[in-house]
């Protein structure tokens, strides 16, 4: 889940734009029972920390940031979600079989397998719309932005 942009190389997690505004991350711990991957949308838990999304009206915590060093963050683990602020971009996974384009306003898949990555449409019962921007795509992965 990696790509190369300007000689670049960008995975899912990764930040694109970062400090330039207002984005901040910050350390939670994985208060659920399903391992947290980088580039995953998650929710706020009723413990203070987070968790996989799984329903409509989750709270929206953030994005997981990528370690260099870990990689999915287990429960009881602290794992560092991204608040992304204007102008500042993260890289996101898109929902296997959806397509996004850029442009596009980002619909978190918030049920089901997929849950914490994206989408371009709205999908009643399965999406939370956001005010969030798709700014780049290569395959299943794509920047995200608030304008």
């Amino acid at each position: 889940m990696t790509y190369a942009t300007m000689a670049a190389m960008a995975s899912a997690g990764d930040v694109g734009k970062g400090g330039l505004a207002n984005s901040k991350t910050v350390a939670y711990q994985n208060d659920g029972e399903t391992a947290l991957r980088p580039g995953l949308f998650v929710a706020l838990s009723e413990k203070g920390g987070v968790q996989a999304l799984a329903a409509l009206t989750d709270k929206v915590a953030g994005v997981v940031v990528r370690s260099i060093v870990y990689g999915e963050k287990k429960k009881g683990e602290t794992v560092d979600v991204m608040h992304i602020g204007v102008a500042d971009s993260i890289f996101v996974e898109v929902t296997p079989e959806k397509t996004v384009q850029c442009g596009n306003t980002v619909h978190i898949t918030a049920v089901g397998e997929h849950a914490g990555t994206i989408q371009g449409t709205t999908e009643e019962s399965v999406t939370i719309e956001t005010p969030f921007t798709v700014i780049k795509v290569v395959g299943n992965i794509a920047e995200i932005t608030r304008l």
